[in-house]
């Protein structure tokens, strides 16, 4: 079970979130670091890297391009605090991609599997229709 991000680290309005790299040459680091310092900038989250990883860490693990090609990452963190896995593979180290996924880490998804929107299904290619899903309201 995934749930979003809470009881996390806290200093004054700014809640820090604490990432491990793994897989990364320095230009990728560098372009993971500009991405989630502007992220920082635009939210109350703070980035922390961490220089190692136990299996009981509330962190998040990046996994970088020489660990795979795909990009993605579950909504929220793990129930039993394990780390949590951000796959960024080949093509995903960009600003937006970068962002894109940690916010997934945090609990946000995509607008279109709001629970609370109005699914024009004629609008939507069939091949498309696979990718929408409804998330139920508790």
């Amino acid at each position: 079970m995934k749930v979003p991000l809470r009881d996390t680290e806290k200093n004054g309005d700014r809640y820090l979130v604490r990432y491990y790299m793994e897989g990364f040459r320095q230009p990728q680091r560098d372009n993971v670091y500009d991405a989630l310092i502007d992220l920082s900038n635009r939210v109350c989250i703070d980035f922390k890297e961490v220089l190692s990883i136990n299996k009981v860490d509330n962190i998040i693990h990046m996994k970088g391009p020489s660990m795979g090609a795909s990009c993605s990452m579950y909504i929220g963190r793990n129930s039993d605090g394990s780390p949590q896995t951000m796959k960024l593979g080949r093509g995903c180290i960009q600003l937006g991609i970068v962002q894109h996924e940690m916010l997934h880490a945090l609990g946000m998804d995509h607008e279109h599997n709001r629970p609370d929107r109005d699914v024009q299904w004629l609008n939507i290619e069939v091949n498309s229709q696979l990718e929408i899903c409804l998330i139920p309201i508790f």
